[in-house]
């Protein structure tokens, strides 16, 4: 019986041993199960595991039919880092390095070929056909995929290099559009199936449906008519193409007469305009279209909708726009009724300022997107804004906001978007881009059935299906109007407005995104920037921002010619021969000033080593000191080594890197980006060591001083350093929020208009003036009190005999300070100004949360550069030169603070 507990112990021991035994074989055999299959991994936003949503559930239509036929093949769902905002793509990116990227990849129509020259996509020519005849296409008897011969011939461009396909293009029905809420259309007496067609109906109807909040009739909040997405995507492109007007064109030089022939992108260029004289061997070129008549119609309309100042008659109801002389007299006369009455500026007065619900383009992790669906749904979650209209992308967004915020879909109304007279428009396509990634170990069955995967995913019996799921699951009337007629839902394809149910009718000319090198780069930056600088100066001449825009994306679209890179190459070596010379006279000099430290406690080390044993304590600290060696070695000495090959490399993740030679470094010194670059870098570390590293000298001095309650301001000032650095940056976000709702802004128009100044508030990270002592700010109120507490403890350790003597002599409090205080606190305030000096040259992550470099590249710091070009751009090459040249500069500065720091005399406190 004694033994009956250990029995009983041992069988249950047993019993759990045998379990583990069976699962582990029921685990292999279902490993030996799955490796008899062919594994394909396809990206989430075709394919997900557990389709949660209708758009899930119709793209996954596809895979599961062919799975079902297919049984040997297994599909899984592959996802990637997601980074909202300007670097949403660098999550492929770093998939690809890591070798984690999928089978089948969706690409933007514009990021294919760029992908390609990078070697991350796979030619689909096996499948799809060989340009046997050289002429750059796969077309007629070369192709024998037969439904490559049915894409349109802009979207086979945007997916073909040098003869070789790297995508497969898939009209998803995904097209600029104006989206609304018909509900309150209704409650402005607007026509839900009759959307606004052209520029000044856009207007009216904006006018209609904005209300300060005390003229809201359902409740106390601000709508504003019309949102705009603040990039040059979706409101800059729209326009622009509504004008007539176009992006890019493409072009070629004739070697015969020397003239330009020059076409939209969608044309072809075979022969030149003047002589006519074949082109086809000739490079193709590019240049920017925008600064046209056409562009400069759309950018006026846009500050229109911004700037206009208007009215609403208090008599008749009906909006009207004010003339420099009513906002003068400050009095209007309504041109309705003739009603006269008086204006007032303000919050709560009459005057309204534009129609558009300002949205702030900030940066990383801000993501737009749900700012505008919750303020078009139920209202901004900080500031219940609301907005009735904005032109995005349907598909993915439209079906956003029905999912996951919960909008009926009846109350969604989809319309064209507008032209500037209302007539034909110019419509856009974004087609889905599907690719085969680049794999090393991928076997040749794998690559097959990932094609056919692709395949079954475009076809008219898979589209065919989707629709069907989007109707059953209630979201009919977010299909595309023509791809509900063609799968025979007329009924409710009659439903849907004129407008939209025709918008093939009323496209004249279809244009894509370009797709040419450089224009990621001038989407995200040139005319992005022209759109913000619209909707924040009002007095920008709209002329020379086009000019001066048109110019730079020149810039960026044409490499540098051989001839004037050969010119300054000599240069280039002589000026990095000195400045590698320069870094490593630093590194010695560095060196050097921590030898004679060493130097200075050599007599102490040979003392306690000869107690212990010389050698055997010797061999204890390299023991000791040997995991962090090769720690460092790994990770900061080999990347500087690597860094140092790539920096005269056209690097790429994959395939072979081409060698430039100082050319990256000429291109750089050449781009008057850089120098604007390294100037809000100075400018940056400047402010960081006026206000972050002073402040907390003098607040550990005044909590030195205070009398009582200590124990409590030290509490309050620490409280901050144990909050996140993202989350502070993020709350300081929602702090600076540019409207009259903002935190900051609420507590800073009381005060004005109690000077009798009327205002809405400071834009905060808006304006390009307070953009960077706004995100410095932050970090000093989060920073200083732990800092102060370091300098106060210090200050402890000064003899109180040394004031009162000060006292006896007449000192007062500056003398006290220079004499005592700061030689006291010296050692210390050396040692913090180093780190604090060589931090704010890397900083870039509360700028990358708060701005992302903006407004205007006025808080792109040298971090954030080095960011966009590696991973945005591409351009490894061109990123670490710039952390080379970053390197040099930083090199100088710390030897100089070396050899001041090699001069302190550091003594325990009781020495003193």
């Amino acid at each position: 019986m004694k033994n009956k507990p250990a029995r009983t112990f041992l069988s249950l021991w047993m019993g759990i041993f045998l379990c583990a035994c069976f699962l582990s074989q029921v685990v292999v055999a279902e490993e030996a199960e799955q490796s008899e299959k062919t594994v394909v991994s396809v990206d989430n936003r075709i394919f997900r595991e557990w389709a949660y949503t209708v758009e899930n559930r119709a793209n996954n239509w596809s895979f599961e039919d062919y799975i079902q036929h297919h049984p040997e093949v297994e599909v899984k769902q592959w996802t990637e880092l997601h980074v909202v905002g300007a670097g949403t793509e660098s999550g492929k990116i770093m998939s690809v390095a890591g070798e984690m990227a999928p089978d089948i990849w969706e690409n933007n129509f514009y990021d294919v070929l760029k992908y390609a020259r990078q070697g991350f996509l796979e030619p689909l020519n096996e499948f799809i056909g060989y340009d046997t005849n050289g002429d750059g296409k796969v077309a007629g008897d070369e192709v024998i995929y037969k439904p490559w011969l049915e894409i349109p011939e802009a979207l086979k461009a945007g997916c073909m290099d040098n003869g070789k396909i790297y995508a497969l293009p898939y009209d998803a029905g995904r097209m600029t559009a104006l989206c609304y809420r018909r509900d309150r259309f209704v409650k402005a007496g607007l026509n839900p199936d009759k959307p606004p067609l052209s520029w000044d109906e856009l207007y009216q109807y904006a006018r209609k449906l904005t209300f300060k909040k005390h003229e809201n009739p359902e409740g106390d909040r601000e709508v504003k008519g019309l949102s705009l997405y603040p990039s040059g995507a979706y409101s800059f492109n729209p326009f622009l193409w509504g004008a007539g007007g176009d992006l890019v064109h493409k072009y070629k030089l004739c070697p015969k007469c020397g003239k330009i022939t020059e076409v939209a992108k969608e044309k072809p260029l075979i022969n030149c305009a003047a002589c006519g004289e074949d082109l086809t061997k000739i490079p193709l070129r590019w240049k920017a279209a925008f600064d046209s008549p056409e562009g400069l119609r759309a950018m006026q309309f846009l500050h229109k909708l911004r700037w206009q100042r208007w009215a609403r008659c208090p008599d008749c109801n009906e909006p009207f726009d004010l003339t420099p002389e009513m906002l003068q007299s400050s009095r209007a006369t309504c041109e309705h009724c003739q009603h006269g009455f008086a204006l007032q500026e303000g919050a709560e007065g009459n005057i309204h300022t534009g129609v558009l619900f300002s949205v702030p383009e900030q940066a990383g992790l801000v993501d737009i997107y749900t700012k505008i669906a919750e303020a078009f749904t139920k209202g901004e979650a900080l500031t219940r804004r609301e907005t009735t209209m904005f032109l995005i992308q349907t598909g993915d967004f439209t079906n956003r906001i029905v999912q996951s915020y919960g909008l009926p879909p009846d109350y969604l109304g989809i319309g064209p978007q507008p032209s500037i007279d209302g007539g034909k428009i110019i419509g856009d396509i974004s087609p889905i881009m599907l690719s085969l990634c680049h794999k090393k170990n991928r076997s040749p069955e794998a690559t097959k059935v990932a094609w056919e995967l692709m395949d079954h995913f475009v076809k008219d019996s898979s589209l065919r299906e989707r629709i069907r799921i989007y109707v059953n699951g209630g979201r009919g009337s977010l299909v595309h109007p023509p791809f509900l007629r063609r799968a025979g839902y007329t009924e409710l394809y009659n439903s849907l407005p004129e407008s939209w149910r025709k918008i093939e009718e009323r496209i004249d000319f279809v244009r894509t995104q370009p797709y040419n090198t450089g224009w990621q780069e001038v989407q995200a930056e040139i005319t992005t920037s022209i759109v913000q600088r619209i909707f924040q100066e009002e007095d920008v001449d709209l002329k020379k921002l086009l000019s001066d825009s048109a110019r730079d994306a020149n810039r960026k679209f044409e490499d540098w010619p051989e001839e004037e890179l050969q010119k300054w190459r000599p240069t280039a070596w002589i000026l990095i021969t000195l400045g590698f010379g320069l870094f490593c006279f630093a590194i010695y000099k560095v060196i050097q000033s921590l030898g004679e430290r060493v130097k200075d406690t050599k007599k102490g080390a040979d003392e306690l080593k000869a107690g212990m044993g010389g050698q055997r304590l010797r061999a204890i600290n390299y023991l000791w000191l040997l995991p962090a060696l090769l720690s460092i070695i790994l990770w900061r000495y080999y990347p500087l080594i690597r860094g140092s090959v790539m920096a005269f490399q056209d690097y790429k993740i994959v395939g072979e890197s081409e060698w430039m030679g100082v050319d990256n470094f000429i291109m750089i010194f050449g781009d008057p980006l850089f120098y604007k670059v390294i100037f809000n870098t100075l400018y940056y570390v400047g402010l960081t060591i006026a206000i972050g590293f002073i402040a907390p000298i003098f607040l550990g001095i005044l909590l030195t001083e205070v009398p009582r309650g200590k124990f409590i301001f030290r509490t309050i000032f620490y409280l901050p350093t144990v909050t996140s650095g993202l989350v502070i940056m993020l709350l300081w976000t929602k702090f600076y929020t540019p409207t009259s709702d903002g935190l900051l802004n609420q507590l800073l128009i009381p005060v004005l208009k109690f000077f009798g100044v009327e205002s809405e508030g400071l834009q905060w990270l808006q304006d390009p003036d307070l953009a960077m002592l706004c995100i410095i700010i932050p970090g000093v109120w989060a920073t200083a009190g732990a800092a102060s507490l370091i300098y106060q403890a210090a200050l402890t350790t000064v003899s109180t005999e040394l004031y009162e003597a000060a006292d006896v002599d007449g000192a007062g409090i500056i003398s006290k300070l220079r004499h005592i205080t700061i030689p006291t606190l010296k050692p210390l305030i050396i040692i913090n100004f180093v780190g604090v000096f060589i931090g704010a040259f890397h900083a870039m992550q509360n700028i990358f949360v708060m701005t992302g470099g903006g407004p205007h590249n006025a808080t792109r710091v040298i971090g954030i550069d080095i960011w966009f070009n590696a991973f945005m751009y591409l351009r490894f090459g061109i990123a670490t030169a710039m952390a080379w040249i970053l390197g040099v500069i930083l090199i100088g500065f710390t030897v100089m603070q070396m050899r001041i720091l090699s001069k302190v005399e550091f003594r325990k406190a009781g020495e003193n």
